[in-house]
């Protein structure tokens, strides 16, 4: 056989050959879970870019025409086990929030710099800070009191929004049963009240699918599908979203049963505004 369809052989073999090793893994009654203590701080590092497109009629259906602008922030997560009234919480500081935009003209894209939100909005303050039960569940309630005070400015409605996004993988993460590799799993659906609406998160599908290596540690490997979602707002009509997010969470060591990294891809239609908006966000643990 010549050496090249002999090397081509051995490659195919080896890529359709599954992976032994993890599949010795088994998970199935492996818990999640993180031993919080007081004090212990965590710190992440939050970016978000919004995307948003013109839309055209199609068919009967609106599809994507030309990109129009996009809006990005970055902002640093801390999360510290505080213990208030003999329980224990997370609070959360969020600093170092950094804005720009990004437009499409007629000369081409025009980006501002990356300016720091504290110089953006009159009297936002460096740090923001909240607390939220350890598994987030409250975090909802726990922005709105925090951003209230800006959402007069049409960059703080924007920045509440995105800082719900920081919560996207808490919750999750916190929540995690045990199951094996490969094993799907679906949820039901659920309604949450936001400062302006209702948004319905349809049925979330959850896919535990490897187990990674990173810098020597084991990290759970997760992907989530949630399809048909919309949000119900108050005088702006409905806004359509499908969103994907996926993630990793360390399975020993120190940080076992935390978010290592994630990331988040969001496709959302807005009736009144007949606009596509697409957004990619991310969030890594600063180790």
């Amino acid at each position: 056989m010549p050496l090249t369809k002999c090397i081509a052989c051995i490659a195919a073999l080896f890529f359709c050959s599954p992976l032994l090793a993890q599949d010795k893994v088994n998970v199935s009654t492996y818990s999640f879970s993180h031993d919080y203590k007081t004090g212990e701080k965590i710190s992440y590092a939050f970016e978000d870019v919004d995307y948003e497109y013109s839309a055209v009629l199609n068919e009967g259906f609106y599809t994507v025409n030309d990109f129009q602008n996009a809006q990005e922030i970055q902002v640093r997560v801390d999360e510290t086990v505080v213990e208030e009234n003999g329980t224990e919480r997370k609070q959360f500081t969020i600093s170092d929030a950094k804005y720009r935009k990004i437009t499409n003209g007629k000369d081409g894209l025009s980006a501002g710099e990356l300016t720091p939100v504290a110089k953006l909005i009159p009297g936002f303050p460096e740090t923001i800070t909240y607390t939220c039960a350890l598994n987030e569940g409250d975090f909802l309630a726990a922005i709105l009191k925090a951003y209230q005070p800006y959402m007069s400015n049409p960059l703080g409605v924007f920045l509440y929004y995105k800082m719900m996004d920081v919560h996207t993988f808490g919750p999750t993460v916190a929540n995690l049963n045990p199951q094996s590799l490969e094993t799907m799993k679906i949820a039901p659906s659920k309604d949450m009240e936001l400062a302006n609406g209702k948004f319905h998160n349809h049925s979330p599908i959850t896919l535990f699918q490897r187990i990674d290596t990173i810098n020597g540690s084991p990290q759970a490997y997760f992907k989530i599908m949630t399809m048909g979602n919309y949000y119900q707002t108050i005088g702006n009509g409905r806004i359509d979203t499908n969103y994907q997010y996926t993630f990793h969470v360390s399975m020993d060591g120190p940080y076992k049963g935390l978010l290592f990294d994630g990331e988040l891809q969001e496709h959302v239609f807005a009736h009144n505004a007949k606009a596509i908006i697409s957004r990619q966000l991310s969030i890594r643990r600063l180790d």
